[in-house]
């Protein structure tokens, strides 16, 4: 009898976010969260303000960011994000960087 061995790579799915919402009470694109729903990994996102002070942390893959920070809304402009995630088939840590914009 023959056997033969068989690697499979699979890769982590690509975490894509939103570019911009509008915190403003209209029911439209009121929070700022990934977009990726396949995602099933460990996983941490954090926002900062112009100034690099983090105005938002979650470790939940479907939380949203509402745009307040403590207790009210952050004013407009653009937010810097971090997320930090690891996905089982290979358990490394990924880092993505990118920005959203606060439309009020």
């Amino acid at each position: 009898m023959l056997f033969r061995s068989m690697k499979l790579w699979v890769s982590p799915p690509e975490l894509t976010f939103m570019m911009a919402f509008s915190p403003d009470g209209n029911g439209i694109n009121e929070t700022f969260k990934m977009l990726t729903s396949s995602f099933n990994g460990d996983y941490e996102l954090m926002v900062f303000n112009r100034w690099g002070q983090m105005v938002f942390k979650s470790n939940d893959p479907k939380a949203a960011w509402d745009g307040q920070f403590n207790g009210a809304v952050v004013e407009k402009g653009t937010y810097d994000y971090s997320v930090r995630y690891r996905w089982g088939a290979t358990g490394e840590w990924k880092i993505k960087k990118g920005f959203v914009a606060v439309i009020l």
